[in-house]
């Protein structure tokens, strides 16, 4: 009998879950949105970028990501086939039907479109800078052979060359940077991690600045 009378209860707290997660908790424009995919999407971005957000963000951001990924479609569909082709290799199929997790996918990837063309176009050693600024200091190691092997680790965080040089490097992969320390010459060594690390914050730094561009194509 508790069985029996467990199992009537369980059943209709899923139903009341599931009439719950149904329910349009946006209606705007012609964009709709359910309880169900704002719970979605909040897991995909809490996942990805390690921070949970509250309801209220996830509409706000979803309806973003709708948006943009919807202009995307209707005005660059070239671009839109060659992001999702490369989404469907990454994130794998089943994830891929899932309008959610692919719009959110899209979206990131648009953005990072958007990071990319502005440090091409608009980046500049003083913005570069500012989005290194979290670290104390710049220290990277350094050879005198090529980076074959290491000679010491060199605090970068006031030479203005090496700034100029790693603004090109990430605008355009530039060569290697070479410098003397009394006579001697150096090469800093810039491996991948290093270099992932570098550009990690400087997204980081620009990602409200072009949040900002985006908004301003939608809304214009």
């Amino acid at each position: 009998m508790f069985k029996k009378i467990l199992s009537i209860f369980i059943f209709q707290l899923i139903l009341v879950n599931s009439i719950a997660l149904s329910k349009v908790v946006y209606d705007k424009n012609g964009i709709i949105i359910t309880g169900y995919e704002t719970e979605v999407f909040k897991n995909i971005y809490s996942q990805d970028t390690k921070r949970n957000i509250s309801t209220a963000e996830a509409i706000k951001e979803y309806v973003l990501v709708i948006k943009i990924v919807s202009q995307v479609v209707s005005k660059n569909p070239d671009l839109i086939n060659l992001i999702d082709n490369n989404l469907l290799s990454q994130i794998g199929e089943k994830n891929f039907e899932n309008q959610i997790i692919k719009n959110y996918f899209r979206y990131k990837k648009i953005k990072n479109l958007y990071i990319s063309q502005y440090i091409k176009d608009q980046f500049d050693t003083d913005e570069l800078r500012v989005s290194l600024n979290e670290f104390k200091e710049l220290n990277i190691p350094i050879s005198k052979n090529n980076c074959n092997t290491y000679d010491q680790f060199y605090n970068f965080k006031d030479n203005n060359d090496f700034f100029v040089f790693l603004l090109e490097k990430f605008k355009k992969d530039a060569n290697n940077f070479v410098f003397t320390i009394e006579g001697i010459t150096y090469q800093a060594c810039i491996d991948d991690a290093i270099l992932n690390s570098l550009q990690s914050n400087v997204y980081l730094y620009l990602n409200q600045k072009i949040l900002s561009i985006i908004r301003g194509t939608i809304q214009g």
